[in-house]
């Protein structure tokens, strides 16, 4: 655990010792800006092994320059950041994540290429973003996805082609989403959806009709 230390660059070959190190905690530190971007990370190539990183409370606007780094990451944390999702150059170590945290950035909306890569993404928390619109095929690489939070965004619409991909979804949150147009089956794509959060809401009876179908 190295939070709040005002660290602004790992070096290379500072965790070199640490051949067994799994979690690693680096929030609230000053390790990334537009101009230093991912250089001031290098040093995370040494921790071969890491499985879980939290960079939470940082000023991080891309995240695949971070998975370029670490091969083996399963967990990455990037809660109250900057990210966007937009410009993706994905890295082929995204497939290798399974939770993924982005709650408190700033995405405004989920296209086809957002979320590309992540084959193996089992849970995605993106609650407090801006996210507005959700475009069909956003979810398409993700039907290993099991948790889905959507909650406080700025949501308007869903649609039956909305959740498509999300084939082993379990649970989906969208409490305190605006919803005005939730058409019929938008969720008969989901098979497997045990819980769905919609709390914090103003639904009409012509929307609770179409969710229950």
């Amino acid at each position: 655990h190295l939070q709040n230390n005002g660290l602004t660059s790992i070096p290379p070959g500072v965790f070199s010792p640490l051949t067994n190190l799994k979690k690693l905690f680096l929030g609230e530190n000053h390790l990334w800006s537009v101009e230093r971007s991912d250089a001031a990370l290098q040093g995370l190539r040494s921790v071969s092994n890491l499985r879980h990183l939290d960079l939470s409370h940082d000023t991080v606007t891309q995240l695949d320059p971070i998975l370029d780094l670490l091969p083996g990451l399963t967990s990455l944390w990037l809660n109250f950041n900057k990210v966007t999702l937009r410009g993706r150059i994905v890295s082929p170590n995204a497939r290798t994540l399974k939770d993924l945290f982005l709650e408190n950035n700033l995405v405004e909306e989920l296209t086809q290429d957002s979320l590309r890569g992540f084959t193996g993404l089992e849970a995605l928390y993106l609650r407090h973003n801006k996210i507005r619109v959700i475009h069909p095929g956003a979810f398409k690489d993700l039907d290993h996805l099991l948790d889905l939070e959507l909650n406080f965004n700025m949501i308007h619409e869903i649609h039956r082609g909305t959740f498509l991909g999300l084939t082993s979804l379990v649970n989906l949150d969208l409490e305190g989403n605006p919803l005005v147009v939730v058409t019929s089956n938008t969720f008969q794509s989901l098979p497997h959806l045990d819980s769905l959060g919609l709390n914090a809401m103003e639904l009409s009876s012509d929307q609770l009709v179409n969710i229950s179908t």
